[in-house]
């Protein structure tokens, strides 16, 4: 198969490439990517994690490679969108896995990695969870273990820095250190471990062992995958292969009201908060990790052009009117995946998006409002000249579309 590029970066080229890496071991979305949404954003996370170079990512534009997809799930734990969604295995059979193996080991979950099972030909097949890499894990899986009363989840690795997929320990060590901030907030006594040590329980042994596949004490209804593809992508984009070639046919979706892009809420974001909730109330001030961000506008550069609602893939920039004619822009921490796809819009630069996140705001759905006085404005034969006046500098003119 060809390496299917991007020449150009239009809505069709970008949505075509990342399309190209719909496999076995992924479904794509590519109208969730902030890369599609908005040519300007320097999203390269899965790109940066890949760990096999299906994905790559030079000079602004994309390669892909479906070839050399082996189905690890590492792109998908590190998209802020869910944009890309792993599916060998996918959430819901993750976790019943991980269930099975909680209830095999003692109350500990188990991971390994392929290279792991290959080294102990001793492990019980039946007691761990199987991953082509530990960078499968993710925070809601560990957060949803952690709910279940689950004390400890180990990931259990080999020989990393011999590994052709090395590069996929580090997105598991950001998983890590996640969870360890999040037990840190919210006060929860359990931990993920990475480790090359196997633990005596996943060893096989004579006793019987119930082979159920349905985890006692969960109920798998309520952690699915994302909803379907047709229903995900409703007025975006379809995906079709012609002469071998991956294409994608863009519809546009329709503006909102408010003249915003369509949003979308990564299931992965609502089911965590939703697990957090089953711990009460956050012990610390502040969360300080990889998921959530909080924006800071500089009131003094905000030129009120609102573009970083506009394109905001989550809603949780939204413009707002309250009876009183007062209008800006209102911020939902909790829906904020800190994709910083408004930090890099913001014509001005007047707008940052920090990982520092309110743990009150985030556990309550929160949220803080921004007056932005609509720009005054008045007709005449220059109005278009004036109107565009901001955003120019110099000779260039600055842009977020």
């Amino acid at each position: 198969m060809k390496w299917v590029e991007t020449d150009k970066h239009s809505v069709a080229d970008e949505m075509a490439a990342l399309s190209a890496l719909a496999s076995f071991g992924l479904s794509v979305y590519p109208e969730r990517c902030v890369r599609v949404r908005n040519r300007h954003s320097s999203c390269s996370r899965c790109a940066d994690a890949c760990t096999s170079g299906a994905i790559s990512l030079e000079h602004g534009e994309w390669s892909m490679n479906p070839d050399l997809c082996v189905g690890c799930g590492t792109c998908a734990t590190v998209c802020p969108t869910c944009a890309l969604e792993a599916q060998h295995p996918n959430d819901t059979m993750l976790m019943a896995s991980a269930m099975k193996s909680a209830r095999a080991c003692e109350g500990e979950a188990v991971f390994v990695c392929h290279r792991t099972m290959e080294r102990h030909p001793d492990i019980d097949s039946d007691k761990v969870c199987q991953v082509v890499c530990l960078s499968r894990l993710e925070e809601t899986l560990v957060a949803t273990l952690f709910a279940q009363g689950v004390k400890r989840v180990a990931g259990v690795h080999a020989d990393c820095a011999n590994c052709p997929r090395h590069q996929g320990i580090k997105s598991a060590h950001l998983v890590k250190d996640t969870m360890s901030a999040i037990c840190e907030t919210w006060g929860i006594d359990a931990r993920l471990v990475l480790t090359d040590e196997l633990p005596s329980a996943a060893l096989r042994d004579d006793g019987a062992f119930p082979a159920s596949d349905d985890p006692d004490g969960i109920d798998l209804s309520a952690y699915v995958a994302a909803p379907d593809r047709d229903q995900a992508m409703a007025e975006g984009s379809s995906v079709s292969q012609v002469d071998g070639r991956i294409k994608a046919s863009y519809v546009p979706a329709h503006v909102m009201k408010d003249g915003t892009l369509p949003h979308f809420v990564p299931s992965r974001r609502q089911r965590l908060l939703d697990q957090l909730a089953t711990f009460g109330e956050p012990v610390a001030d502040e969360l300080d990790c990889r998921l959530w961000g909080h924006v800071v506008i500089d009131f003094n550069a905000c030129k009120s052009c609102k573009m970083c609602a506009v394109f905001c893939p989550t809603g949780a920039i939204c413009k707002y009117r309250d009876e009183n004619g007062v209008a800006g822009i209102e911020h939902y921490v909790a829906e904020c995946v800190h994709c910083g796809l408004c930090q890099d819009i913001c014509p001005a630069g007047a707008i940052k998006s920090v990982t520092q996140v309110p743990a009150k705001q985030l556990a309550h759905g929160e949220t803080e409002r921004y007056c932005m006085p609509d720009p005054e404005w008045w007709t005449g034969p220059d109005q278009i000249l004036r109107r565009m006046r901001p955003q120019i500098s110099g000779n260039s003119v600055s842009h977020s579309y």
